[in-house]
Order: structure tokens, then sequence, then C-alpha cells
């Protein structure tokens, strides 16, 4: 296998796995008696809803996860982070707003969107990214994606559903701020984030985009600086684990090949792109642009994202003074 196709195959591999095992246990009764273990209820997170909805843009069904704050909404409505793979990310995001209220952050609605299906990885390789030419497509999904087993260049017709068909759900059950509003997404769904602030600015108040994967199709989004330039009122925070891009403190996982770690790293740039992202929007002057850039200590990928998420609602829904602001 060559090295270009290894490094594919490295930069197709997602984050959202889940390993699990289940054995039937028993004990002892007195001595003489065995019986088996209780075996439990399902984990339910207070305080939220889920619902199961086709979209009309998209053609596909989806969860959608809802936290509403127990205090009445304040006179212009509650602010909403909406929260791509939400399957994994809206109960952390709904656990972060609810401490924080504590510490000056607004109560929010917290809106989750996902999948009620056990297909995740290919539905958000199709949901998050733009249109993709073949060659772009990185070598360990190409294969895949020619056999029609996972599919790209929906992100339009997803960013239709989060605004056309989510938000009046979300509406329908909440009094909401429309004015008030957020996007947060990691990997592939900072890069989702992105080019929905660059496609469609103004669609939401603030972006917040976490260890974005600018290196999709070729670093098309960043090849194309015009549009960031011309951004006018935009919000966006850009965070990335301070190790994305180290070579130096590689953890390797089992079975991956080093060298081809290496270059899948240097090729990625994680570092290097959210600091040329954040660097072409102008963020001073009479643009009202806020660009920010964070850099997170200590953090690989997976660890950038839990340290996003708190970050991200301090961004959206705090008072300017306690926002806070980072260099480029």
């Amino acid at each position: 296998m060559s090295m270009l196709r290894k490094i594919g195959f490295a930069l197709a591999a997602t984050l959202l796995s889940v390993a699990g095992s289940a054995q039937a246990q028993r004990r002892a009764d007195a001595g003489a008696v065995r019986q088996d273990r209780a075996p439990g209820e399902p984990v339910t997170f207070a305080g939220a809803r889920q619902y199961d909805m086709v979209s009309a843009s998209t053609g596909r069904a989806y969860r959608i996860y809802l936290s509403i704050p127990a205090s009445p909404p304040p006179p212009a409505g509650y602010p909403v982070l909406f929260v791509t793979d939400g399957d994994t990310n809206f109960i952390p995001a709904a656990i972060q707003s609810r401490l924080q209220v504590g510490e000056g952050v607004a109560p929010a609605v917290i809106v989750g969107i996902g999948y009620p299906d056990n297909d995740r990885l290919n539905r958000r390789n199709l949901d998050f990214t733009p249109p993709t030419p073949a060659e772009h497509v990185p070598p360990g999904l190409r294969d895949a994606w020619l056999n029609k087993q996972t599919s790209f260049g929906d992100a339009e017709p997803f960013f239709r559903f989060i605004t056309q068909e989510v938000r009046p759900f979300v509406a329908a059950h909440a009094r909401i701020d429309p004015a008030n509003q957020a996007l947060f997404g990691h990997s592939l769904g900072g890069l989702f984030t992105v080019q929905t602030m660059l496609a469609h600015p103004g669609a939401f108040r603030s972006y917040i985009a976490s260890s974005p994967s600018l290196w999709w199709n070729d670093g098309e989004l960043l090849k194309s600086p015009a549009h960031a330039r011309a951004m006018k009122q935009q919000r966006l925070l850009v965070t990335v684990g301070a190790l994305e891009q180290s070579t130096d403190q590689l953890l390797l996982p089992i079975g991956h090949d080093r060298d081809v770690m290496i270059a899948t790293i240097k090729l990625a740039r994680m570092v290097d792109n959210a600091r040329e992202l954040v660097g072409s929007i102008p963020s001073d002057g009479g643009s009202g642009n806020v660009a920010l850039l964070e850099i997170t200590p200590a953090n690989f990928h997976a660890g950038n994202l839990s340290a996003s998420i708190g970050r991200a609602l301090r961004f959206a829904f705090s008072p300017p003074s306690d926002a806070g602001s980072a260099g480029k």
C-alpha cells in the first residue's frame, strides 16, 4: 500500500467509535443459591428530550436532542446553541450550559443534531462536507465512495435542514432569541461550521469550530480567502489542541504505522491551518468581526473537543467583557 493511501486511511479514521461488550454475571446467595444480577435501567438525562424527524431538505432521518432551561426565558427569548454530532456532543454541551449559568453564561437552549441509526460515520461524511472532486477524497475513503458505501457533499442541504426545519421545530418548543444563536462543530463538524459562516454569513450570530478539518478537499476553504476578507459583523472562535500537530509526543494507536501517522499529522496541518484561517479574517477597523484562535494546552484532537464545548458557551453567551479573547 502506498504511503499516500496509508495517509488517506489515517485521515479518514473517525473519533466517533463506540466499543462495548456485555457479560452475564452471577453471585452466591447464602452460599447455596445463585441468581442473576439485576440488569439495571437505561441511563436518561434529566430535563432533555429527543425527537426523530425526516428532513425535507436531505430526505434522511435525524435525531434531535433538546435541552431547555428550567428558568423563564428572558424578554428576547433564550439563546440557542446548535451542536453537530449530537449523539456524542449534546449531553456534554447541555451539562456545561447548566453549570456555567452560575458563572455568568446565559441559560441557553441546547440543540443536538444526530442520527437514529448506527451509520453515523457515513452520515456525517455526507452532511458535513461540500461537493468534493474524486481526486480530493482521501484515499482511505475513495474506494468506499466509488462503491457507494459512503458519500460526500451534502453540506448545503444539511444547512437548510438546520435553519429551515430544526430551527422552527425548536421555536415551537421554546421561546428562543432569533438574534442570538450559535453553531458548534468538531473535526468535520468544524469544517461544516466554517463553510457555513463563509457561505451564509449572518445565519448564526456566533460560530465555534473545534479542530476544524480544513485539510478536506485539498484545503479548498483556505485557498479562497476572498469570502473571509469580505466578512462583516461575524463572530468566530476556532480552537485546536496544542499537540494536534506535534510529532514529538505522538501517541500511536495500536496497529498504526508511526511514519504514516507522522506524515498524516504534517499533511493535516491542524494548528497551522487554524491560524491561517483566523488570520485571514479582518477583526479590526470597521469590519465588526470577532475572530479568535485558542490553542488548548496539552490536548490532542479528541481532548480539544472536551475543552472546547464549555469555551463555546462562554464565547457565544457571556457578556462581551467576559467572552474572552486570544491572539492569532
